[in-house]
């Protein structure tokens, strides 16, 4: 009911044979598939050779209400495998609440006259005060259901600071260009002067919402530190929300959380840098 696939490769996912789009609730495709295409793998929809949706062949095989959907999902280079995580839950690891607000949203045709006596079940449950670790996880599938808005910018927004003499600093953004099916990302490395030593701009097709893309800006700007060789000590963005989720320990096995587990080995490679947010106008 609530189970979806997680794509890092595709290639152990049927297009139109497993749950793997974000639609609840039966997570497949509505296409008819042709004979060509019913054994597709997701693999299938991506550029050859690159972890990249191939915008034309998405469309190509699926409606377009559809291959909006698909190009949403985020691709990165991550290793492993598939998998399955729980859709219905923001960190995406499967909560016994989570699964009950699911039964109830699908019971929702029961006359609201007559009490149910699981509703009255669940209702007591819920109301005991047990502390949070009381309350049984089950599994380890996760999915955001909404893409997370942006952290709303504060009021007084700082001034950019130059990082101290002998230290480089990253700073990331993103910009989400409407119905173009397109995101831009770019940064820039400054050093103590402000002086700009690397940067980097570049777009990514897909229907992404302002969390994930934060999250790939992110990404890319640490890998191109990586690539350069640079000792970059401080990393900033202006997301609120990714520099937090970037932080926590509890596992992630949502979409984003393939990109997430890029971003925490990449600041591992670089020594740890510092990440902050960091308020913008």
């Amino acid at each position: 009911m609530g189970v979806r696939r997680r794509i890092v490769d595709g290639s152990t996912t049927g297009v139109f044979l497993d749950q793997w789009l974000p639609c609840p609730h039966s997570f497949r495709p509505i296409t008819i598939p042709s004979d060509e295409t019913k054994d597709f793998t997701v693999a299938d929809l991506m550029i050859l050779g690159r972890r990249e949706w191939d915008k034309e062949k998405v469309e190509q095989v699926l409606w377009p209400v559809l291959s909006s959907l698909v190009l949403s999902i985020p691709l990165r280079n991550a290793q492993g495998n598939d998998g399955w995580f729980w859709h219905f839950d923001s960190k995406g690891l499967y909560k016994v609440r989570s699964g009950y607000r699911v039964v109830m949203e699908s019971r929702r045709t029961v006359s609201s006259t007559v009490q149910n006596p699981d509703v009255a079940f669940w209702k007591k449950l819920w109301s005991l005060a047990i502390p949070p670790k009381g309350v049984a996880s089950f599994g380890e599938w996760s999915h955001v259901y909404h893409n997370p808005p942006v952290e709303t910018r504060s009021e007084g927004a700082e001034i950019w600071q130059f990082p101290t003499k002998g230290r480089l600093k990253l700073n990331v953004d993103a910009a989400i260009f409407g119905s173009a099916e397109v995101i831009g990302i770019g940064g820039v490395v400054r050093d103590h002067t402000g002086k700009c030593c690397a940067a980097f701009a570049t777009t990514i097709t897909g229907s992404f919402g302002p969390y994930t893309a934060e999250c790939l800006a992110l990404h890319e700007g640490l890998r191109l530190v990586r690539e350069l060789g640079l000792l970059v000590h401080e990393v900033e963005s202006d997301a609120l929300n990714v520099v937090t989720a970037v932080r926590e320990v509890e596992p992630s096995l949502d979409a984003e959380g393939v990109v997430l587990n890029d971003i925490r080995e990449l600041l591992s490679i670089l020594h740890n840098p510092s990440l902050t947010y960091y308020a913008v106008c």
